[in-house]
């Protein structure tokens, strides 16, 4: 019978903890610190991100918060223009630059370096956008995503 009760009690207590302790004791508190610093982790890369855009005089910079809009899959967009292809590229290059030395991320993937006119840096939930001018007016991702808070970074 005590033994009855023992095991009671230790799958009471299991069943309490399971959420924080699901895989080893050393990770007990890593879904709260996950969570914390990811937070932290994306202002960090906005600003980086932001910093290696401003170093090359990047325009309208905005930040596109989409973390209120249901089953998406990132959750801020950095998006700005350049004049020429040559400006664009010089962009990714800073951000990629700025994000390494300052938070020691590169990017998950990139696309659009071969033509110039939009790059694409994903950094699985921040996603840099550096367009040529009339590209970004085209494809108009402040109006597609009109749901997401927009800021003016510039």
């Amino acid at each position: 019978m005590a033994k009855k009760v023992t095991l009671k009690k230790i799958s009471k207590k299991a069943l309490k903890k399971k959420p924080a302790s699901s895989a080893k004791k050393k990770s007990t508190s890593a879904p709260k610190t996950k969570q914390k610093t990811k937070k932290s982790d994306s202002k960090d890369l906005i600003n980086a991100i932001y910093e290696g855009m401003s170093e090359k005089k990047a325009s309208e910079i905005k930040w596109l918060d989409l973390t209120k809009i249901p089953n998406c899959s990132f959750e801020h967009f950095i998006i700005c223009h350049a004049d020429n292809k040559i400006q664009v590229n010089a962009i990714a290059d800073s951000i990629e630059e700025v994000v390494s030395k300052k938070i020691g991320l590169k990017p998950s993937h990139t696309e659009g370096r071969e033509n110039g006119e939009w790059i694409i840096l994903d950094y699985i939930d921040v996603v840099a956008h550096v367009f040529l001018g009339e590209f970004r007016y085209h494809y108009n991702l402040e109006g597609f995503w009109g749901d997401a808070r927009i800021k003016n970074l510039t």
